[in-house]
Parts: structure tokens; C-alpha cells; sequence
């Protein structure tokens, strides 16, 4: 077998067995749900509303009808999915898996395309392969890695083919990009990144039919949007902007800048509010990545090497198109920005190995290192397998305590488990807005969340919750689910 199809394999067979081991074992979580039941119910009732979501008192309107809340791309190609593999929790996550793959192919591309090394290539397919977060959005039932992965396709496209046919390069480039804009849009950083690339290749070539070329993928996608969007204006605009609203608290550049680091980067790489002391240790991965990136522009070494101050500008575009656009810092978005710096990291130490001695020995020390901490994590989490351990036994509880006639307020994770019944209600508030009166409320993480919010936030909220659990039997607790029953039965 020849060395690079070897390597290919290695590197695909190292990311699905992670990726894999991850979908089988981590607790879905309620985005998932929410996604899958659009699409569910686009399959078996003919029409892509979101079930679960509580509607009253909310900016959720009619979203049990439309699903205008997230961007189009993402329920209709999983519903085209379901009618392939069919519809579950392992059949959702397994198409991010796929556009995984996709992704790692399309770096390796790219950074092949750029620093003409294959070697630099090798290195960065390895360490998205086992990055934990790269990993674990491969794992989740979500769009960003799609988005991510059709933006990076575009790019490999665009490279590819641009010395051939730039019409065709700027034509296929901008569908892949306009369909990961319409995925997700925190893809902003990679279509602004392809506006670089052609202006930086190709400016001197650029005419009219080009630019035409250019748009005529997001009008297409657009105008089918629009024709959606037209069923209900009012839920779309209700929808989208109180989606986009949420968790926008607090607004500035310094203060993005600042959450950015101490949430985005130091709360990923070891130092959240809860992390253990060996957890510290993650930290080394993110100053690999700083010492990294700035070595594409301060190591003469790098400078002269082909194009890697234009990946410089790539991995800054994308680092700080995801500071201005994405104000929740989740580190579920990391999967935009972090492949660069795994990219970086690759270049680096494909230079480094290509010099004698120690900057050889430092490389391998490195590279095992970074590796060695990426596997760590994923080996934790997937050995927690919080799925066998938390979510089942919670499930197998509620079955064997209700009926289809038992009013549940829970999160809508539990929907898998209960195979997606129609009495189960997503609502944090417990029915303040509704005057629901539930028989089993099931209390996780999430709602633990939003319950210590509501005390200072909303305390007619927060007395309202206190008042319906005081009414209940707390009969069931776990480290992720606290269940009571009877909340019907007991006076309150």
C-alpha cells in the first residue's frame, strides 16, 4: 500500500474509532432533540416544526409548525438522511462522523495546497483526527461541523481547481460556501476566508461572470429560504432574532474579548470553573497552538516556506470572525477555529522535522505530547460513557412511573429514550406561562441552570418552581437527573 494512502487510512481509522467510541457513550443533550424531532417530523407528519419547545411566553412562535429558529441546510440534509439510515440518536451523530472526515480530507487539502508539504499535512490529519473537540462535535447530533466542513471544502475546491477552471473553481467554491453559511451562521469566517483566497490568488483575474458565478448559489439557496420563510414571516422574524438574542446579555469589544479568552479558551484548555488540577494540564495544548500560529510569522524558517503567512490570515480571520459573531462562547464552536491552529501546529512541526537534531527530537516530543493529552481527554469522557451510566437508567425509571397519559415536564434529550412521545414537555419554568400542572417533572443539569438564574432574575419564576416541587416526591437522583413523581397526587 502506498505511504500516503497508509497514512490517509491511519488517520481516518485513529478519528473514527474516537468519534465513534464518543457517539455510543455521551448523554445526548436537548439541541439534539430539538433537531432530529424537525425532521422527524418533516418525514412522518409532512410539515419541519421543532416539537418539545415550550411556545408560550417565549420567542419560540409556532415553532412546533416552523422551524425558523436555526438555518435551513441542516434539517432538510438530515431529513434526506433519515430516509437512508434511518432515525435515531446513533444514525444522527453518525453523519457528523461523515462530515468529519470530510473535514480532516479538506485541511489536509488545503495545508497540502498552501505549504506544499505532505508531511505538514500528515501532521495536521493526526492531530484534528484526535483533537477532543474536533472529536467530540463529530460525536454531537449538531450542524456546526457541517458548516464547518462545507466552508473548509470550499476552500480545498477553490485551490484545487482554480488553475483549471476558474469559473468552475468560483462556482463550486461558493456552493460549498454558501451551503455552510445556510447551515450555520458562524461559517461567516470561512466564506470571509475564501474572499481572501481568491482576492489573494486570483484578483488580477476576476471579471464579471465570476462575480455573477460567485452569488448565484445564495440567491438559489436564498430564494428557496424565502419561499419557506413566506408560510409564517411573523414565527421567522419571532424565531430567528429571539434566537440570536439569547444569551446576549452584555455587549462590547472588550468585554467579547475578555469572556473570549477566559470562557472560549482557558474554560476549554483547563481552567473552567470546575476543572480538576490534572485537568490544568490541557493548557499546554493551547500554548502549543499560540507559540504555533505566531511561528508562521515570526520563525524565518516559516516565513520563507510558501504561503504560511497567508494560513496565518486564514486561522486570524477565523478566530476572530468567531470573537464578533458568536457571543455565548461555547466551546461547541471551537470546531470552526480549532482545526486551524491543529493546522499551525502541524506546519510547525513538519519544519521543525525537517531539521537535524534536537528541533527533529523536539517535534516528536511534541507531537506525542499534544497527541498524548488529546487522547486522554477523549479516553476520559468516553470511559465516564455518561449514556449507560446517567441517561438510561433515568429513562428505564420514567418508563416503568408513567404512560402516555402522564403529563412529563423534562428536557427534551429525554425524547430519545422515551422514544419521542407525545407527552413530553421542554419548559425550564415549570408552566408559569402555560398553568401546566405536570404529574412527573424531571430536573437536569440544564434546568438546575436556569432555575439558580430565575432567582435573582425572575423570582416570580423561581417561586413558582419552588411551589411545584414542593408538591412532588423527589424519587429518583442522579449525578444528571433528579426526578420527581406525584406531583399531582401531593397538595401542595
Amino acid at each position: 500500500m502506498p505511504r500516503k494512502l497508509l497514512a490517509s487510512a491511519a488517520i481516518a481509522l485513529l478519528f473514527i474509532s474516537l468519534s465513534l467510541a464518543q457517539a455510543l457513550t455521551r448523554i445526548p443533550f436537548c439541541d439534539e432533540a430539538w433537531l432530529a424531532s424537525a425532521s422527524r417530523n418533516l418525514i412522518t407528519n409532512g410539515y419541519m416544526g421543532t416539537s418539545y419547545i415550550e411556545t408560550v411566553g417565549t420567542w419560540a412562535k409556532n415553532i412546533d409548525l416552523y422551524t425558523y429558529w436555526v438555518m435551513p441546510l441542516y434539517p432538510v440534509t438530515q431529513t434526506l438522511w433519515y430516509t437512508i439510515v434511518g432515525f435515531g440518536l446513533p444514525q444522527m451523530r453518525l453523519a457528523s462522523l461523515v462530515w468529519g472526515l470530510i473535514a480532516i480530507a479538506a485541511w489536509m487539502s488545503v495545508i497540502l495546497r498552501l505549504h506544499g508539504s505532505w508531511r505538514a499535512a500528515v501532521f495536521t490529519g493526526v492531530l484534528i483526527g484526535c483533537d477532543y473537540y474536533f472529536v467530540g462535535s463529530s460525536a454531537t447530533g449538531r450542524m456546526d461541523l457541517m458548516s464547518a466542513a462545507l466552508g473548509i471544502l470550499g476552500w480545498a475546491v477553490y485551490l484545487h481547481e482554480r488553475e483549471r477552471h476558474l469559473g468552475r473553481a468560483i462556482l463550486l467554491s461558493h456552493c460549498l460556501a454558501a451551503a455552510s453559511v445556510f447551515t450555520h451562521p458562524n461559517a461567516i469566517g470561512e466564506l470571509f476566508c475564501l474572499f481572501i483566497l481568491i482576492f489573494y490568488f486570483d484578483r488580477r483575474r476576476i471579471r464579471l461572470l465570476h462575480l455573477q458565478l460567485a452569488a448565484l448559489p445564495y440567491l438559489l439557496i436564498a430564494g428557496g429560504w424565502g419561499i419557506y420563510i413566506a408560510r409564517d414571516p411573523s414565527a421567522w422574524r419571532s424565531q430567528l432574532l429571539g434566537n440570536i438574542a439569547a444569551g446576549r446579555e452584555h455587549w462590547g469589544l472588550l468585554y467579547s474579548m475578555k469572556t473570549e479568552l477566559s470562557q472560549r479558551y482557558l474554560g476549554s484548555y483547563g481552567f473552567g470553573p470546575h476543572s480538576s488540577l490534572a485537568a490544568h494540564a490541557a493548557v499546554l495544548i493551547a500554548i502549543a497552538y499560540a507559540i504555533a500560529v505566531v511561528a508562521l510569522i515570526a520563525w524565518r524558517r516559516l516565513r520563507r516556506e510558501q504561503d504560511t503567512g497567508l494560513l496565518f490570515i486564514l486561522i486570524t480571520v477565523l478566530a476572530i470572525s468567531l470573537l464578533l459573531f458568536e457571543p455565548k462562547k461555547s466551546p461547541m464552536y471551537l470546531v470552526h477555529v480549532v482545526p486551524g491552529y491543529d493546522a499551525a501546529l502541524g506546519v510547525f512541526l513538519a519544519s521543525c522535522w525537517s531539521l537535524a537534531s534536537w528541533p527533529r527530537l523536539l517535534a516528536a516530543v511534541a507531537a506525542a505530547s499534544i497527541v498524548a493529552l488529546q487522547l486522554g481527554a477523549n479516553v476520559r469522557t468516553i470511559y465516564a460513557d455518561s449514556y449507560t451510566s446517567l441517561y438510561v437508567p433515568a429513562v428505564q425509571f420514567i418508563r416503568t412511573h408513567t404512560d402516555a397519559r402522564t403529563t412529563i415536564i423534562g428536557n427534551a434529550e429525554l425524547a430519545f429514550g422515551l422514544g419521542f412521545p407525545g407527552n413530553l414537555r421542554d419548559d425550564y419554568r415549570l408552566g408559569f406561562f402555560t398553568g401546566v400542572r405536570p404529574e412527573v417533572i424531571v430536573v437536569d443539569t440544564d434546568y438546575q441552570y436556569y432555575f439558580e438564574a430565575f432567582r435573582s432574575k425572575s423570582p416570580a419564576i423561581y417561586a413558582h418552581i419552588l411551589k411545584q416541587l414542593s408538591g412532588c416526591k423527589l424519587d429518583y437522583r442522579s449525578a444528571a437527573f433528579n426526578i420527581y413523581t406525584g406531583c399531582l397526587t401531593r397538595t401542595h
